[in-house]
């Protein structure tokens, strides 16, 4: 680092009792009372330099004084407010002024004791301007006195005096890399609001070889863009991610990080207002210095989040401007139906995305898929087990899109105490509608035999007569299908009422 001379100049007011109040031009901050000159220039060096030293250079130019000061003063008669009863003729005031023409430019003056700065073109121009400014800035005092008055004519002499400071400022190139280490010693702000997929164990999956392809192509382009992934719930878009940051090393992605987090994650604990705003922007510059690649969740959430009464943008309006700039590179998930929602609400924000539609496997896919999971974990079922399973989601699960809830499903079953690979052919098939309707959330009396009184009831409340009696007079077994309740559901322009729900018959 090199030492510089900075000029500066400071500002004494000399006061009533022999103290003086010095200042530096152009930097505020630096101020001290005293009686000697001598030592309050000195004390004014030490504060100086650590506070220019730590200045940006652009900072520095623009406080720089672009000429010689001088201090004059100027006369202003005052007239008495309406009312007052002190103050009864006008006063004659006098303010010392700092003036400097700053490049041939402009004629700025500044005013000490009413801490006003007044620029004109002209010194003909800045003459008139003082007298206005400084009775504007004395009416703009709250409850103006004599005593106020009397406050600003403490200094009635300025002196104004050359102070340079060496100082040793850092060429751009040092500041930046210090700036850079700062950063790096930082905590981490990403890691706080966000969980690292690169850390996180998942198996590989079935069928998502294309998606995963296209995926890594957007994102490892000379031109990388963000990516919106389209499709139902549970068609496996999160997984697709996932599948992306195990396969990374082979997609030309290297060593990227990949961090999923949420809109709920990311204004946690921010209820102060425009802290959710600071943290977004340090993320922005986080991720953009580390190359770093952001699960965002879902589109509708980000649209939703930070929105209050006095602020009108989500956080995924915020983070547009970044997105189409390319400082962020973020993936984002929505269904369908979510699409014409944000045309609505944000026309121009499904712009700054790449649109990759996830579509629902056929029957075929779907059954490798859950045949494929089974073999990784090192637990084969037999085709007509895996077929069960298909045939029971594909009928009654229309609420999920495949293979979501058969996988999560699936899993369970794999991790049950009684692995159905033990169980006998017969058992299996009941294990697993066993299983469904205990996931499915049926209550367990609907799963059990009823009572006497509930058969009787249920019998006269659907059937609207009795059951068939065998030959020696015992009731029929009483097979309730609790499957159609959420067929029933499932169906447009239903539900239909509770009773017509339910198939209720009985066998001689």
């Amino acid at each position: 680092m090199a030492e510089h001379t900075f000029p500066c100049w400071a500002v004494f007011q000399i006061l009533e009792n022999r103290f003086a109040l010095a200042e530096v031009l152009g930097f505020p901050e630096a101020a001290r009372l005293g009686m000697n000159k001598t030592r309050l220039a000195e004390h004014l060096r030490r504060n100086l330099r650590p506070l220019i030293e730590a200045l940006p250079l652009s900072e520095l130019y623009r406080r720089q004084m672009g000429g010689v000061p001088s201090a004059c003063s100027v006369s202003l008669s005052l007239e008495p407010p309406q009312g007052s009863i002190l103050w009864r003729g006008p006063l004659s005031l006098v303010f010392p002024v700092v003036r400097w023409s700053h490049a041939s430019e402009a004629e700025v003056a500044f005013v000490p004791a009413l801490g006003i700065t007044v620029v004109a073109g002209k010194a003909s121009q800045l003459e008139e301007l003082l007298a206005d400014e400084l009775r504007m800035a004395l009416a703009r005092t709250d409850k103006l006195s004599l005593r106020r008055l009397i406050e600003c004519q403490r200094a009635p002499h300025l002196l104004v005096e050359s102070l340079p400071v060496v100082v040793n400022l850092r060429s751009p190139k040092l500041r930046a890399l210090a700036a850079e280490r700062e950063l790096e010693q930082a905590p981490s702000v990403i890691a706080a609001v966000a969980s690292d997929l690169t850390r996180v164990p998942s198996e590989s999956t079935h069928g998502l070889e294309p998606l995963v392809e296209q995926l890594a192509e957007l994102l490892a382009a000379r031109s990388p863009h963000s990516v919106l992934l389209v499709g139902p719930s549970g068609v496996g878009k999160t997984a697709l991610v996932r599948e992306l940051v195990r396969q990374r090393s082979a997609r030309n992605l290297g060593d990227t990080p990949f961090w999923a987090t949420s809109g709920a994650r990311l204004v946690a604990g921010m209820s102060g207002y425009g802290m959710w705003q600071e943290r977004c922007q340090k993320i922005v510059r986080e991720a953009a210095r580390k190359q770093a690649i952001l699960h965002l969740g879902n589109l509708i959430e980000l649209m939703e989040v930070g929105k209050s009464e006095y602020n009108a943008l989500g956080i995924a309006a915020f983070l547009r401007p970044y997105l189409t700039r390319g400082d962020l590179l973020a993936i984002a998930e929505c269904t369908p139906e979510q699409i014409p929602l944000i045309e609505r609400e944000d026309p121009h924000l499904l712009a700054v995305f790449h649109v990759l539609t996830v579509p629902e496997p056929d029957v075929e896919q779907g059954r490798m898929i859950l045949k494929h999971v089974a073999a990784c974990q090192h637990k084969p079922l037999p085709a007509e087990t895996l077929d069960t399973i298909d045939r029971l989601h594909r009928r009654y699960a229309t609420y999920s899109a495949y293979p979501g809830r058969p996988l999560r499903f699936l899993n369970n079953l794999l991790h049950d105490r009684h692995p159905l690979r033990a169980k006998p052919a017969c058992r299996v098939s009941c294990s697993i509608r066993r299983s469904r309707s205990t996931s499915a959330g049926y209550a367990r009396g609907l799963r059990n035999a009823f009572l006497a009184s509930q058969k009787r009831w249920i019998w006269s409340s659907i059937c609207w007569r009795p059951p068939r009696r065998d030959s020696r007079g015992r009731g029929g077994p009483l097979l309730l299908s609790c499957s159609s309740v959420p067929q029933g559901l499932a169906r447009p322009k239903w539900p239909r009422p509770w009773r017509s729900s339910f198939s209720v018959r009985a066998s001689a």
